[in-house]
């Protein structure tokens, strides 16, 4: 099974295309205060958060919630 990142971006990938790597690693580092690289289930609810704002900027409200449901819901 691959990383929590790999399977964030994964999710993530359906709404963002070419733009999944910025916008994730963006969430991480600004947010989290850590390198893409260090992301761990521990850091779930808080990823999950800023998914739902960040995306909700500049996708459907119901998308952006979906999206970060299926995070809040990822098991290791």
């Amino acid at each position: 099974m691959g990383s929590f990142y790999d399977k964030v971006y994964k999710e993530c990938e359906v709404f963002f295309a070419q733009g999944t790597k910025r916008f994730l690693d963006r969430q991480i580092e600004h947010h989290l205060n850590k390198k893409a690289d260090r992301l761990d289930y521990a850091d779930k609810e808080e990823l999950a958060k800023w998914i739902r704002i960040s995306a909700g900027l500049v996708l459907k409200r119901e998308d952006a919630e979906s999206l970060s449901n299926k995070v809040r819901q990822m098991k290791p």
